[in-house]
């Protein structure tokens, strides 16, 4: 039982700093990172899975706990092109919490990837406040259209 408890209390200290590291939640108090980690979900993605689509709307962030994703693009050619490959810690899609806007590129797992998710619906109640005041400092964002639904 102690085991358990020391591993979950890693894992929620190792996500609180990950998420401090996302500019977008840089400055926010840390009931709010602490409360948004209780909001991640597993996913494990095999190799070659697609985890987001260029143009499919996004609605989650994802982070990136084992494992390898490339960002994958289409040349003029047809031939796929990887342009950045993402390991453990790292993380993407955080605009997608904020914003209705389609994703800029593919990101697919190198080999077998565990990751964890954050979706705009599982912190929507609890974050509504804070996403309003981000939206309204139009420097953080290279969009004027900050939606929060």
């Amino acid at each position: 039982m102690l085991m358990g408890s020391l591993q979950s209390w890693h894992l929620r200290e190792n996500f609180e700093r990950r998420l401090k590291r996302v500019d977008l939640f840089k400055n926010t108090k840390s009931e709010f990172i602490s409360s948004l980690v209780m909001k991640l979900r597993p996913r494990i993605a095999q190799s070659k899975e697609i985890i987001v689509k260029k143009g499919d709307l996004g609605d989650a962030m994802y982070f990136v706990n084992r494992g390898e994703c490339e960002v994958v693009v289409t040349t003029p050619a047809g031939n796929e092109l990887v342009v950045h490959t993402m390991y453990s810690g790292d993380f993407f899609g955080e605009i997608a919490l904020l914003i209705d806007t389609p994703r800029t590129a593919t990101v697919r797992a190198k080999g077998h990837a565990d990751l964890y998710v954050l979706t705009r619906s599982d912190n929507k109640k609890h974050a509504q406040l804070f996403f309003h005041d981000f939206c309204q400092r139009p420097k953080n964002l290279r969009t004027s259209n900050c939606k929060f639904t």
